[in-house]
């Protein structure tokens, strides 16, 4: 048996090199942005008290107010929205330094809100773990498809969310009272958002630089060659590389904002990612996280803390049988079928609210409907507009288009979270009533426009988007003629004359 034969075992679609780079970019990415969305919920009371200067919870004054407190919770997607841009900037740096790079926003937020004294430097570090967060939904969906083989893309696309989820559900168990979540332990629960980033960093040996990125933006075809040959499990990549080489000969200089909006052939690709992202956050699924202690506690359930970790553990669980079917089912029916059960869970959940103070049955059914909810949400429009956005742009305008998409999702967080309290005062029991019209309307858009992209390559699907097609049954071939070939190979000698001033990255 040869050393190749070690390094890069025949095992499928898998490798160690791949599932490693899976768990470094995920673990130090959307993993933190699920901590930070679940951290805030369980131990809101301890840290208000803490901040107050008191001892205890109980008999305390506490001079934090609801507004300063509804903004540290909510200022975080603003710092989101900034981080998004990053994502723009991987035409230049790459995925793998961006990611690596991020880390530290990771680290410096958790180290301030650990260390808080005040509510505003914990505003301030928050904003810095939104600002990580906004730059990790933008990198690891994109590096994810690029570095996944075609027949294991989806389920490989939504590792993201299920690192999402598993962060808000470690950071709810970790934040009950009976661990963390006390004034001996708060500060703790803040600090260790650092420790899945020192592991990450630690990992860099082992995360590899996108291959599409080194071919079709630099031009480094043998680098390219060599980390598919690891990633892929196999030393036979000419498919891959012909993917590439497509996908390079129909790339042109990396697009702007201005160029990106203005294209007509960016037009439907474009309202696709920006209402997948919409559809994510207008859900109402955020304001469920967000406010789902207040919910069960407004529904008379008892230790609403708890039953909130149990909805975390059931958005896991679900987010994990959507790994097995994403690429079975496909991304369009599963999408479908998760927006139009929420819309159900919620009429549910509406009644359920108008009708708890009718007895024991209409309380156990405001849980059940939030728990159902999750469960939608996690089988479609929780992992898959994440992965629809990394898979509908064209090379060249993907950088750009992304972050504009990943933008929306993050001003529409913002607006959630600073109106939910508002709306909830405004309709009470029919609060979610908005979110189901808006969830309903989005599923009628997705079955008029978005078409399958399940099995298809990242070439294939920008060139059948780019056409302006709607939701059907495409097939799409790469033919690549000889004079394509050639511009192809002198566009890439541009490339390594262009670039001989960067880092040699190691594909070992």
């Amino acid at each position: 048996m040869e050393l190749d034969d070690i390094l890069v075992p025949k095992k499928g679609n898998w490798s160690w090199r791949l599932a490693l780079a899976i768990f470094s970019s995920v673990l130090g990415g959307t993993f933190l942005y699920g901590v930070a969305i679940g951290q805030m919920n369980q131990v809101e009371d301890v840290v208000r008290a803490a901040l107050s200067g008191c001892d205890s919870v109980e008999n305390c004054k506490v001079t934090v107010t609801d507004l300063e407190w509804s903004l540290c919770v909510s200022l975080m997607p603003l710092g989101g929205l900034f981080g998004s841009f990053v994502g723009k900037l991987t035409g230049r740096w790459g995925p793998r330094r961006l990611i690596l790079a991020n880390s530290f926003f990771f680290l410096l937020g958790s180290l301030m809100m650990a260390l808080a004294r005040s509510v505003a430097v914990l505003t301030v570090g928050r904003m810095a773990l939104g600002f990580g967060s906004g730059a990790a939904t933008a990198l690891i969906p994109m590096y994810l498809a690029e570095i996944a083989p075609p027949p294991v893309r989806g389920a490989v696309g939504t590792l993201n969310q299920f690192g999402i989820t598993m962060g808000i559900l470690l950071s709810q168990i970790f934040g009950m009272s009976a661990l963390l979540g006390t004034l001996g332990g708060w500060r703790w629960l803040f600090a260790s958002t650092a420790v899945p980033s020192i592991i990450s960093l630690a990992l860099v040996g082992v995360m590899p630089e996108s291959p599409s990125w080194l071919y079709v933006t630099k031009g480094r075809e043998d680098e390219a060659r060599c980390i598919l040959q690891t990633l892929r499990s196999k030393h036979d990549v000419d498919d891959d590389m012909a993917n590439l080489q497509h996908e390079s000969n129909n790339s042109q200089m990396d697009r702007g904002v201005r160029d990106v909006l203005t294209d007509r052939t960016l037009r439907l690709p474009l309202t696709i990612g920006i209402i997948a992202q919409l559809g994510q956050q207008l859900s109402g699924i955020n304001a469920t996280f967000y406010f789902s202690s207040s919910i069960f506690k407004d529904a008379n359930v008892h230790n609403p803390n708890l039953v909130t970790t149990m909805v975390g553990l059931v958005n896991v669980l679900m987010t994990a049988v959507t790994v097995r079917l994403m690429d079975r089912t496909g991304r369009r029916p599963l999408l479908l079928w998760g927006l139009v059960g929420m819309a159900f869970s919620y009429v549910l959940l509406t009644i359920s609210l108008n009708e708890r103070d009718t007895g024991s049955f209409f309380k156990i059914l405001s849980a059940i409907s939030v728990i159902l909810s999750v469960c939608f949400f996690a089988v479609g429009p929780g992992a898959i507009p994440w992965l629809l956005i990394a898979e509908i742009f064209p090379r060249n305008a993907q950088s750009v288009a992304v972050s504009l998409c990943v933008a929306v999702n993050w001003t529409a967080n913002f607006i959630v979270g600073i109106t939910f309290t508002s709306i909830q005062d405004g309709l009470g029991n029919e609060s979610f009533v908005p979110f189901t019209v808006i969830v309903l309307l989005i599923a009628l858009f997705i079955a008029v426009y978005v078409p399958e992209t399940k099995g298809k390559s990242l070439d294939e699907i920008s060139h059948l988007l780019g056409r302006g097609n709607k939701a059907k049954s495409y097939t799409f071939h790469n033919v690549l003629s000889e004079e394509e070939a050639d511009n192809t190979l002198a566009k890439h000698q541009q490339h390594r004359d262009e670039d001989e001033e960067d880092d040699d990255i190691d594909c070992n």
